[in-house]
C-alpha cells in the first residue's frame, strides 16, 4: 500500500502490509546516531579492477556492462522505485513494510519475527481500526464516484485507489475474481485517491471519469491499470479513442477539469474516513489497507456476509440496495400503464420549475398511458437538494408532494429543517406527520442518489422514458418522438392494457 504525502499525517503508528511511504532525503546514520562514511565514487576503470580482483570473465564482463539489456534493466529498477516511491537508499520491504536507512540485526530481525506472526485462530484478516463513526461509513457508501456488481449485493467493498499506484494495480485482478467468484453478492465501489507524489494519478482519474460519462469508466479503468507507465494526456486519449469515446466530450473534461471536483470530494472523504495509503478498502466501515489475496478478501466476505435469517448484514447491504428503491409515483394512473417515465431532478435547480411544466405537459399529452416516477438528485452546487428532496418525498406521504415542489422550486433562500416546517404548516400539511416522515425520506433520497449513480448520471435533470435516456431540458417534441415510438413498438403492452 502506498501512504499519502505528509500533508496527511497519518493517523496509524505502523504502516499495514504493501504500503510504502515518501520521506525527505537526509543524512542517513548507523545505530546509535554515527554518521556513515561518504561513499567513495566508481569508475569504469574501478568497476573493471574489481572484476579482475574477483576473477570474472573480464570480456563479457565488459559486454554485459555496456549492454542495452542491463541499461533497459537498470531503468526498470529505476521506474519501479519511482512507482514505489522510493527515494532514499537503502530501503528494505519486509511483507510490503517500507524500512529506510541501515538497521541493525537485531532490529531487522525484530521485524522479520513480526512479519511472520501466525494469522488469528480463524484466520481471517483484522481490520486496521475499530469501525468508522456511522455517518462516516454511510458517507463512503453513498453516491459511489463508479461501482460494478449486483447493486442489490448484500456486501459492499468500497476502495479507495490510485491509478499510479503498483499496489492499487496489483489489488484489481482479486477483487474481480471475488466478483466473478461469488456473483450477485458483491458489489465493488471505486473512490478515487491519488497520492501526491504521482503527478499523472489525478489527471488519470479525471479521464477514468470522463469515461464514465459515456458509460466506459470500467474499461478506461482497466486499460489505465494496464498502462500504468503511460498516463500522460497523449496516453490518455489514445485509450479514450480505443474506447470510440466522443473525443470532443472526453477532450472538454479533461481540458476545463470538469471531474476535479469529484476526485477532490472523494480524497476528502477518505482523509475523513483515516485513509492514508492505497488501496485502503473499507467493508462495514472497516478498514483494511494494501493488497489483499483472493483469499483473504473471501475471508473478510465470509466474516462479513448474509446471515442465515436472509437479512443483509452491516451497512454495505443497505447502501446500494437496488431493489427497495421505492417508486414515488407523482402523477399518472396506479394501474399498469405502457410508458413510465422516471424523472431525476433537484428541486433547488433553477430550472426546476421548468422541469415541473414539462412533465405536466406530457403527463396531459399521454393521460392514462404514463405514469411519472419522483427520483431525487443532489448537485452539489445545492447543498440543502438532499434535505429539500426529503421534504419532497415526506409531502408526497399527504398527497401534496406538487404544492410542496412548487413551492421549493420557487425559493432563493438555502433551506433547513425549521424553513421547510415552516412550508408545510403554510401549506396545511400535517406538521408532526411531516417531521417523522422526513427523518425516514432522507435514507429514500440516498437510495435515489445510489440509483442515479448505477445508472451513471451526472447532473439533472435527467428523464428515463421506459428505459431510454434523456439527459438535461429538451424540448417537448425531443420527448414526445421517443414517447410515440414506444407506443407504437409495444403491441404486446397495449393488448395487456385492452384485455384489462
Amino acid at each position: 500500500m502506498e501512504a499519502d504525502s505528509a500533508a496527511h499525517p497519518p493517523r496509524r503508528t505502523t504502516r499495514p502490509q504493501g504500503r510504502t511511504s515518501r520521506r525527505t532525503a537526509g543524512t542517513l546514520q548507523r545505530d546509535g546516531g554515527a554518521a556513515l562514511p561518504q561513499p567513495i565514487p566508481q569508475t569504469r576503470a574501478s568497476l573493471l579492477s574489481y572484476a579482475r580482483q574477483l576473477h570474472l570473465d573480464v570480456p563479457r564482463f565488459q559486454r554485459d556492462f555496456d549492454s542495452r539489456a542491463t541499461s533497459a534493466k537498470l531503468d526498470a529498477d529505476l521506474e519501479e522505485s519511482h512507482a514505489f516511491a522510493i527515494d532514499q537508499t537503502p530501503t528494505l520491504f519486509v511483507s510490503g513494510r517500507s524500512i529506510i536507512g541501515v538497521q541493525s540485526e537485531d532490529t531487522l530481525s525484530a521485524m522479520i519475527d513480526k512479519a511472520a506472526n501466525k494469522p488469528p485462530a480463524d484466520g481471517t484478516p483484522k481490520p486496521d481500526d475499530a469501525p468508522l463513526e456511522a455517518s462516516i461509513a454511510a458517507a463512503i457508501l453513498a453516491s459511489p464516484t463508479a461501482a460494478t456488481g449486483a447493486p442489490a449485493a448484500p456486501l459492499t467493498i468500497v476502495e479507495f485507489t490510485d491509478f499510479q499506484c503498483p499496489f492499487c494495480r496489483a489489488a484489481v485482478a482479486p477483487m474481480e475474481q471475488l466478483l466473478a467468484d461469488r456473483g450477485r453478492q458483491i458489489r465493488w465501489v471505486f473512490r478515487a485517491f491519488p497520492l501526491d507524489f504521482h503527478p499523472e494519478a489525478e489527471i488519470a482519474a479525471e479521464a477514468a471519469l470522463a469515461a464514465r460519462e459515456q458509460v466506459k469508466f470500467w474499461p478506461m479503468h482497466d486499460l489505465l491499470f494496464a498502462h500504468q507507465s503511460s498516463l500522460k494526456i497523449d496516453n490518455l486519449r489514445a485509450y479514450a479513442k480505443e474506447l470510440n469515446l466522443d473525443m470532443n466530450q472526453f477532450d472538454q473534461a479533461l481540458v476545463t477539469h470538469k471531474f476535479e471536483g469529484q476526485i477532490a470530494a472523494d480524497r476528502a472523504l477518505g482523509v475523513k474516513a483515516g485513509v492514508n495509503g492505497t488501496p485502503t478498502f473499507f467493508v462495514d466501515g472497516q478498514a483494511f489497507s494494501g493488497v489483499r489475496t483472493l483469499a483473504e478478501l473471501n475471508q473478510i466476505a465470509d466474516s462479513h456476509s448474509t446471515p442465515v435469517s436472509g437479512k443483509p448484514a452491516g451497512l454495505g447491504a443497505i447502501a446500494l440496495t437496488e431493489t427497495i428503491v421505492p417508486d414515488q409515483q407523482v402523477l399518472g394512473p396506479a394501474a399498469r400503464v405502457p410508458l413510465t417515465l422516471t424523472w431525476f431532478v433537484d428541486v433547488r435547480s433553477p430550472l426546476a420549475a421548468r422541469q415541473a411544466e414539462l412533465i405536466h405537459r406530457l403527463a396531459t399529452q399521454y393521460d392514462g398511458k404514463i405514469r411519472v416516477l419522483f427520483r431525487a438528485f443532489t448537485l452539489d452546487s445545492h447543498p440543502d437538494s438532499s434535505l429539500a428532496g426529503a421534504a419532497l418525498i415526506a409531502a408526497l406521504k399527504q398527497d401534496k408532494f406538487w404544492p410542496m415542489y412548487d413551492a421549493l422550486a420557487a425559493r432563493r433562500d438555502t433551506l433547513d429543517r425549521d424553513k421547510l416546517l415552516a412550508v408545510a404548516d403554510a401549506l396545511q400539511i400535517d406538521r408532526t406527520v411531516f417531521s417523522a416522515t422526513l427523518d425516514d425520506a432522507t435514507a429514500v433520497v440516498a437510495l435515489d442518489i445510489n440509483d442515479a449513480a448505477r445508472r451513471g448520471i451526472q447532473g439533472a435533470p435527467v428523464l428515463f422514458l421506459n428505459q431510454q435516456r434523456v439527459d438535461g431540458l429538451q424540448s417537448d417534441q425531443s420527448y414526445t418522438a421517443i414517447l410515440d415510438t414506444q407506443l407504437r413498438t409495444a403491441p404486446a403492452v397495449q393488448a395487456n392494457l385492452q384485455k384489462r
